[in-house]
């Protein structure tokens, strides 16, 4: 019985956690924390009307749906140099999985997983959602970078009807790296 309540117990703190690290989530165009965040696309990119959950993950309603037809390349442009921006991630594959390309304008961001499932990484690619079921796969994700970057785009060839995407407002705020990144430069 302890056992089962330590497990329970365990459970509830990781939720809670997952739900701190994130908050709220926003979709562009929007000011987060003072900083002015826009977006540009191409290919299969549309709006999704209402609030979705994979597994634990949820992207509020009018997230960005990339890839329900076609390739695709969507970008997050903010106004100051930013850093471990943390994006949700839903409704990925099922019955395939998908995947995603990470860069930003100062090259690849490693991906630190805060929670997944169905998904795996690999360098700057996440591929999600294969065998997820008719919910998809997911998850929470930070895309760090040993200097500050204003852009972070997402790239892939769509299918299985697309994934949705959120920006989690907590993570966006200006880069406490762009002091030093400024005197390393000159």
């Amino acid at each position: 019985m302890k056992r089962l309540i330590l497990s329970f117990s365990f459970l509830i703190t990781s939720f809670s956690f997952l739900s701190q690290l994130c908050g709220t989530s926003v979709v562009p165009p929007a000011v987060v924390n003072g900083v002015s965040v826009t977006s540009t696309f191409t290919g299969s990119t549309t709006v999704f009307t209402a609030a979705f959950t994979s597994c634990t993950f949820t992207t509020p309603a009018n997230s960005i749906h990339l890839g329900g037809s076609v390739a695709f390349t969507y970008t997050f442009h903010f106004a100051v140099p930013v850093n471990n921006v943390v994006l949700v991630i839903t409704a990925t594959g099922s019955p395939v999985a998908e995947v995603f390309t990470f860069t930003t304008n100062n090259g690849n961001p490693a991906i630190t997983v805060n929670g997944s499932c169905f998904t795996t990484v690999a360098g700057n690619v996440i591929t999600s959602g294969a065998g997820a079921g008719t919910m998809g796969g997911g998850g929470i994700f930070t895309f760090t970078r040993p200097t500050a970057y204003t852009s972070l785009t997402i790239s892939g060839p769509g299918g299985s009807s697309g994934s949705l995407f959120a920006l989690c407002s907590s993570s966006v705020a200006p880069s406490s790296t762009v002091i030093n990144d400024t005197i390393c430069l000159g």
